[in-house]
């Protein structure tokens, strides 16, 4: 069975956390991208971009993403390339990627719900951080996207263990989205 979880929420709620213990539970491998990656490689090589998760580098990440968007589509084409290579790989397993613009999470939705996949998104929320580093305009679209699942990071690294593992157990049994 193939599943993509696209994942979103404000910066420092727990993302990598949750793709991190996600992989630690489960059976079926767990693969992850950003659709901000291709564009921070080319930060890095172009730019001299460090790698810095500061509010000067997260803008320029996103102004860069939001050109390439706008231009030929191409954070969304690394996207769909990145599961295609899987896809030859393997028959089962589960398609993390983060990404934070509305628009671009119903593309992605929009696609592998034609393509016949597993689908669910899913906004990290963590109550003392939520919305405290708002640097660009794809830190402030989090809120304006429906998601299929909310899932709350506020008890600490074994509570949110919890929270992944019984989201976990629905996702395997297709039943992700009660």
């Amino acid at each position: 069975m193939k599943h993509i979880l696209i994942i979103n929420g404000f910066p420092m709620v727990g993302k990598d956390t949750f793709i991190d213990i996600l992989t630690e539970i489960s059976l079926i491998p767990i693969f992850r991208y950003s659709s901000i990656d291709y564009i921070k490689q080319v930060a890095i090589d172009s730019f001299g971009y460090k790698d810095k998760k500061d509010l000067k580098g997260r803008a320029l990440l996103a102004g860069l993403k939001d050109v390439s968007t706008k231009y030929n589509n191409l954070p969304f084409k690394k996207i769909v390339q990145k599961e295609e290579s899987i896809s030859t790989m393997i028959d089962s397993f589960i398609y993390c990627v983060c990404c934070r613009e509305p628009e671009e999470i119903k593309k992605m939705v929009d696609y592998y719900t034609k393509e016949g996949y597993n689908l669910c998104t899913i906004q990290i929320i963590r109550e003392d951080v939520d919305g405290q580093i708002l640097s660009n305009s794809a830190d402030e679209g989090v809120n304006e996207y429906y998601y299929d699942r909310y899932l709350k990071n506020d008890g600490g690294k074994e509570d949110f263990k919890k929270v992944i593992t019984n989201f976990y157990k629905l996702l395997i049994r297709g039943r992700y989205n009660e």
